[in-house]
């Protein structure tokens, strides 16, 4: 019996220096079930303060980077995100917000410590004269990947190939890096939106079929790449993403056989950017199938034809052709323009082109906001009227040969621009100019008009 107490009491005292223990190590098993923040961890802590030793930090901008006591959680430290459960730093932003305050010096591979970070975004810093930092692409948990204007040198080919589930990337307006090559494109399987705009991508020839090898691309940013297409391969769609949403071509010396390309995008594309290239020719009818089409510029190339092929586009909003070589009479071509386009057409961009005649009933675009018809050869008139009140907000008929008088333009309420100078017009001034309440830009100068401009015309223009 005296054995069996003396366990019991023992077993007791082990019971109560247990639960004496668990009372002290409580709170912070409760706030670790809740997610408490550990700290960051030292090694990567170590490495961040090497990453700032190598910068020249000229604005304070990492002025909460530290090793004194309250500065040692580098969780904290602007720029860094940890995560809240392993302490390890999964994100690094320290992109330029202020045009005239920036981090410049050399980006360190002691960031390479960093194997946890799924988000880098250094754009905008000043690294000039620094090779582009190869080494990022051994940080294989990026998903987030930005180093735009980043002014930095070298050439660039396969160095990004681990990179396999990144999903945006943006290397753009880093125009002294060399791309011998996109090849890393073909290993991106993850890939959704890329951004490439200034950068040096002569060398780039195969371009089309990389691009093809991304399988779930949603946005293609390659404006002002001195991107050519003189032999675009013959490429089935089989491989091409068949969610690309956007195209930005803009700025090369892209010709018309790229058209065959873009095909295999015609029932995804939304957003189609083709301005200031080397487009030939008729406009194409290939356009006709791109129904899903938002926003199409063609603007600056060499382009003939009329706007059939846009008839039947039934979701196209915004549509560019200036600085071409359209001929034939506008009232034709708005003949031509019929079908679900007139309801879905917002925008119409036909500035400096060569088409001649009247202007037509331009309201029955039910949906225009703004049209420019300027620097044509439109050597019409005006219509009597418009047929119903229309949305428009600018509209642009300066520099024609337009005769007759300037008409009513009662219909016309919503109009904040009106240009129509450098024509033609005889006659007085309508009164229905009066009505324009929301008008901000009146010109009219350089016609022939006669008469006297009264109260009338100006009382209700008090913007």
């Amino acid at each position: 019996m005296l054995l069996i107490k003396h366990d019991k009491s023992f077993h007791n005292l082990y019971v109560l220096i247990v639960l004496l223990l668990l009372m002290k190590l409580a709170p912070g098993f409760i706030s670790g079930v809740k997610g408490a923040t550990f700290g960051c961890i030292e090694r990567e802590r170590q490495a961040l303060l090497k990453f700032k030793e190598d910068l020249i930090d000229d604005f304070g901008i990492l002025s909460t980077w530290g090793s004194e006591e309250e500065k040692r959680d580098c969780c904290k430290w602007r720029g860094v995100g940890c995560n809240n459960r392993t302490g390890h730093a999964t994100r690094l932003d320290l992109h330029r917000e202020n045009y005239d305050q920036y981090l410049s010096g050399k980006i360190s591979n002691s960031l390479l410590e960093l194997q946890y970070l799924s988000y880098l975004n250094l754009s905008g810093g000043n690294f000039q004269g620094n090779n582009f930092p190869y080494f990022i692409g051994s940080l294989k948990n990026l998903r987030y990947l930005d180093l735009s204007s980043i002014d930095v040198t070298g050439t660039l080919s396969n160095q990004l190939w681990n990179l396999s589930r990144l999903p945006y990337l943006d290397l753009s307006g880093n125009n002294d890096v060399n791309f011998k090559s996109i090849d890393f494109l073909s290993n991106l399987f993850s890939l959704k939106y890329l951004d490439l705009s200034g950068d040096n991508l002569s060398q780039a020839t195969d371009w089309m079929e990389m691009v093809n090898k991304v399988p779930f691309l949603e946005v293609l940013q390659l404006s002002e790449c001195d991107l050519s297409s003189s032999s675009p391969p013959s490429l089935s769609s089989t491989n091409s993403s068949k969610s690309l949403a956007v195209i930005d071509l803009s700025y090369n010396r892209i010709a018309s056989s790229t058209f065959n390309w873009m095909a295999n995008f015609s029932n995804s594309l939304v957003d189609l950017h083709l301005s200031n290239n080397e487009l030939q020719g008729s406009i194409r009818e290939a356009f006709a199938n791109m129904t899903s089409l938002r926003t199409l510029d063609l603007s600056s190339n060499q382009l003939q034809g009329d706007l059939s092929s846009f008839r039947q586009m039934c979701n196209l909003n915004e549509l560019y052709i200036s600085g071409n070589n359209l001929t034939g009479e506008l009232s034709q071509l708005f003949q031509d323009a019929h079908g679900c386009v007139e309801s879905s057409l917002e925008i119409l961009d036909l500035y400096g082109n060569q088409l001649h005649g009247s202007v037509p009933d331009i309201t029955r675009f039910t949906s225009l906001r703004e049209l420019d018809l300027s620097w044509n050869q439109l050597n019409g008139s005006l219509p009597q009227r418009f047929s119903q009140r229309s949305e428009l907000v600018s509209l642009h008929l300066n520099d024609n040969q337009l005769t007759g008088s300037l008409t009513d333009v009662t219909m016309l309420s919503s109009l904040r621009e009106l240009w129509i100078e450098n024509n033609r017009l005889d006659g007085n001034v309508s009164q229905s100019i009066g009505s324009l309440s929301q008008l901000e830009e009146l010109f009219v100068g350089g016609n022939s008009l006669q008469g006297v401009m009264s109260e009338a015309h100006f009382s209700n223009l008090s913007k």
